[in-house]
């Protein structure tokens, strides 16, 4: 403004310092590739702040030569793990110069100095100028014998490795978001319910891997549950939608995940990521987490339900998966804490039936993938209960 005499009022400041789990590129390496074109910080950003990565600025890696592939890394640092973190989810949107080219994704591991590959060793990818979103969890259901603590240094890195074929033209690889979100997914299958409709609740063990474009169909094989008509005899408050109109079909289920919170920590988000599809229109499913502090309302969740919906992930899809992690949408920060049962050291996620017109026997749901996480201050000596403080001082740099 060319007015001088602007007077600006600061009524609230506060300032998080915290451990995230999600990891965006700090570094890139190469072994074999080409000149680049733009740079790794045009790989930054989430869809729900006002800078997102995914805004068609790529950062382009071709190949050197002709029937010559190319090799580099990312390099993800200062990365802190909490006990029962067990995956790393690996997120990054890709395009390919020419459907003839494909690559490989593939972890360091730091103990062996070896890579470790995703378990879908060939990746397809979209040619340009489509992009899509492939996302690969590394863990020990869908890699055999993987040590999550082998795949990050003792310095806090990990590193994020392309491999392509290579074929007789030189081709790139474009790239316009990437990150890492580090979380735990189901690890005990009777930890898991179905508490509206039928299936096998052990099968939630099929929600631990995914590794494919988010909206495809899934690679492995997903936990289902066929909808039951309203009520059944026993389930949770608003397991299916609760309106006027009886005799509709619904299915809810629920699992939980190992997170212990230690001592010196406080919560003060949580992360999660999932992928389902309720496989028909007439039926609107909701993702809501758990909420353990047994006070109704006070975290945002319905009167009674003792779970809160998440932002955005309502969803009715007949055929396209629907993906969500709060990299692209927010997380939970209201009431953070109560959504870890620190006497068991869980957290539960539900997939319910928030809207249902259907009056026919015979549909069934899809969850393919499901994480969750947290994000965390480590005080070593706590000075707060709560650990939050407030302003003891301040300076005036510029003004009167």
């Amino acid at each position: 403004t060319v007015n001088s005499s602007v007077e600006h009022r600061i009524d609230y400041a506060q300032v998080e310092v915290a451990i995230d789990p999600i990891y965006e590129p700090a570094g890139f390496a190469t072994t074999s590739a080409g000149v680049t074109t733009n740079f790794i910080s045009d790989l930054v950003g989430g869809n729900y702040t006002g800078i997102t990565g995914s805004d068609a600025n790529k950062f382009t890696v071709p190949m050197t030569a002709i029937s010559t592939a190319a090799d580099f890394y990312f390099s993800f640092k200062n990365v802190q793990t909490y006990t029962g973190m067990n995956t790393i989810l690996v997120s990054a949107e890709i395009c390919k110069s020419n459907a003839a080219l494909t690559f490989g994704m593939y972890l360091f591991n730091f103990q062996n100095s070896t890579w470790t590959s995703s378990a879908s060793s060939t990746v397809t990818a979209d040619v340009c100028a489509t992009d899509r979103d492939e996302v690969f969890a590394f863990n020990d259901t869908t890699i055999g014998g993987f040590n999550m603590a082998d795949h990050i240094s003792p310095t806090g890195e990990i590193r994020l490795r392309f491999l392509t074929n290579a074929p007789g033209v030189v081709y790139n690889l474009q790239f316009d978001r990437m990150y890492l979100m580090l979380g735990s997914v189901n690890a005990d299958s009777s930890k898991c319910e179905i508490s509206w409709g039928t299936g096998t609740a052990a099968n939630c063990a099929n929600t631990r891997s995914i590794g494919e474009g988010i909206t495809n169909t899934p690679v492995t094989a997903t936990w289902q549950i066929t909808s039951a008509v309203e009520y059944p005899a026993t389930y949770y408050a608003l397991d299916n939608d609760d309106d006027v109109t009886n005799a509709e079909y619904a299915y809810s289920s629920n699992l939980s995940f190992p997170v212990t919170v230690a001592s010196t920590t406080s919560v003060t988000g949580i992360h999660y990521a999932v992928k389902h599809r309720s496989n028909v229109t007439t039926i609107t499913q909701d993702i809501q987490l758990k909420d353990y502090a047994g006070t109704s309302g006070v975290s945002g969740e319905a009167t009674g339900s003792g779970w809160v919906s998440t932002p955005g992930t309502d969803s009715n899809a007949l055929t396209t998966y629907n993906y969500y992690d709060t990299m692209r949408i927010v997380e939970q920060q209201n009431g953070p804490d109560d959504f870890v049962d620190t006497a068991n050291n869980l957290m539960n996620m539900r997939i319910r039936t928030s809207a249902s017109t259907v009056v026919a026997a015979g549909n069934v749901d899809d969850i393919d993938f499901a994480m969750m996480s947290i994000r965390w201050i480590n005080e070593t000596s706590r000075v707060t209960l709560t650990s939050q403080y407030a302003p003891t001082g301040g300076s005036l740099v510029v003004g009167t």
